[in-house]
């Protein structure tokens, strides 16, 4: 479905009204995303994967293959695979070499997503800027805007009269579900201006302003991968309900790889080699848990955390080139680990309880608490500056 030029500011679209619906689903079940098993040297031209990793992945798929060195969006790239062979694992060869090397360890791992759907909607005006469509539904119900197997592309309107404009957004009050799709090449991903429902095992890349944006809202947002954008892979505002983030992957965006408020739970996901924090909570609201996360080789902080009624447990930041946990909250820090970052393992205002926490080979102190109340149990620093 190829939606007509939008020359004038959100004269066209899809726009689902309420009571109306709409249901999409592409074909074959294609598996979002992996890690390569091996390392892509400088100059080869396929990377090696595991079947689960890349069911139904074929020749023609558009690739997106984050960098392992170096924060940021710059160094994320965009080939097409041009031929699959082997067992297990799968080689899988693509159109032309990398611009630079990417490294396997077992702490920076090599992700490949897929970006190729059987179904697309996207915009015959693909600048941002000028001439962009955009998808707006506004359907409230269970059933209203249901997405399966799809992909967006080329969608939102960057600085449109209202947040209508931007390329799937769920409005005030709707209701969406979303599965195993793919938004890229918009202005944002996706926009849930007051609206809920889920997503799940989606890929949002390469668009301008963002990958996924939540305002007051309740959200499941599991297994998916925000990669290459050019601001954060989530940000979430003030919002009313809760909203879960969970097992997700936020990489080389050119903003924070998770930038979070109020009462969210972040579980069980990974920033990386984003181009500011790997996660930041902001604001003022209450109830925000970071549990069992990864943030690693980001351009700041691994976790940088402001605001009341916090509780960070087993996470571990390493390699991030400020703090690896920067707080100015009033939190409860539980058996966190913070390890070889360019600053500190933990810098503390504020008021924090410490419980088990564990700090080695920072460039700075291992604990650095400034102006505030703090209590430590059992926590441990190591070979740091």
């Amino acid at each position: 479905l190829v939606l007509p030029l939008g020359t004038v500011a959100k004269s066209y679209g899809l726009q689902v009204k309420p009571g109306g619906s709409v249901r999409i689903q592409g074909g074959a079940d294609k598996w979002p995303y992996g890690y390569a098993t091996e390392g892509i040297p400088i100059g080869q031209t396929f990377f090696r994967i595991s079947p689960s990793s890349a069911a139904n992945w074929a020749m023609g798929d558009r690739l997106l293959i984050a960098q392992t060195q170096g924060p940021g969006s710059s160094d994320v790239a965009e080939r097409f695979i041009t031929s699959v062979s082997g067992p297990d694992p799968l080689t899988d060869n693509f159109n032309s070499p990398l611009s630079s090397a990417r490294v396997w360890t077992s702490t920076a791992p090599i992700l490949v997503a897929n970006l190729t759907r059987n179904v697309v909607i996207r915009s015959s005006g693909t600048n941002s800027l000028v001439d962009a469509a955009f998808v707006n539904s506004l359907a409230a119900h269970a059933t209203g805007f249901l997405v399966n197997q799809a992909e967006f592309a080329d969608l939102g309107l960057i600085g449109g009269p209202d947040s209508g404009s931007h390329g799937v957004t769920i409005g005030n009050g709707a209701l969406a579900f979303l599965s195993s799709s793919v938004f890229r090449g918009g202005d944002r991903g996706v926009f849930f201006d007051v609206g809920g429902g889920t997503v799940g095992a989606c890929v949002s890349a390469f668009n301008d302003i963002g990958a996924m944006t939540l305002l007051p809202t309740t959200v499941l947002f599991d297994g998916s991968v925000l990669a290459g954008n050019g601001n954060d892979g989530v940000a979430v505002s003030n919002p009313s309900g809760e909203i879960v983030v969970s097992s997700c992957v936020a990489v080389g965006n050119s903003g924070e790889g998770f930038n979070l408020e109020g009462k969210t739970i972040l579980q069980d996901s990974r920033a990386f080699l984003n181009g500011s924090d790997g996660v930041r909570r902001v604001g003022t609201g209450h109830g925000t848990i970071l549990r069992r996360n990864l943030s690693h080789g980001n351009a700041f902080d691994g976790f940088n955390l402001a605001g009341p009624a916090l509780a960070a447990e087993d996470n571990r930041a390493y390699g991030n080139s400020g703090d690896g946990f920067d707080s100015l909250a009033s939190a409860f820090l539980l058996r966190n680990v913070s390890s070889s970052n360019t600053v500190h393992g933990f810098f503390l205002g504020g008021a924090h309880y410490l419980a088990s926490n564990r700090a080695y080979a920072n460039q700075g102190p291992g604990f650095r608490l400034a102006a505030g109340t703090h209590t430590s149990v059992d926590g441990f620093s190591w070979s740091n500056a």
